[in-house]
């Protein structure tokens, strides 16, 4: 990362680590609140924070028993970015063989 330009404010970096579970999420939105109070933005922001952490502990090994996330927040004087990381789904992905009738083109192609 390049250092910030004279008279420009350098970039602000926090993250925190939480228990799994749903109660959780209110604790992940005060965290973010709290670090970017006065964001023109901060209600959009309190939203995808609250998205991403219900996706975490629903979908992840983040909410089973002593499953955890973490949430990062970056802040520049131009942007806003949070971030949740969780523990992986439940299960090892696995490869699947690729339909021989399906052609690259509908793959792209959108829903009717």
């Amino acid at each position: 990362m390049n250092p910030p330009a004279a008279g420009m404010a350098p970039p602000l970096y926090w993250r925190r680590d939480f228990p799994g579970g749903l109660m959780q999420a209110r604790a992940a939105r005060r965290f973010v609140a709290c670090l970017l109070e006065g964001c023109p933005f901060l209600d959009d922001v309190l939203l995808a924070t609250d998205e991403l952490v219900a996706n975490a502990v629903r979908h992840t090994k983040s909410g089973q028993t002593g499953g955890s996330f973490t949430v990062e927040v970056l802040r520049t004087p131009q942007c806003v970015a949070v971030s949740v990381a969780d523990q992986g789904g439940p299960d090892e992905p696995v490869a699947r063989e690729a339909d021989p009738m399906a052609s690259p083109a509908a793959a792209c192609a959108p829903s009717p």
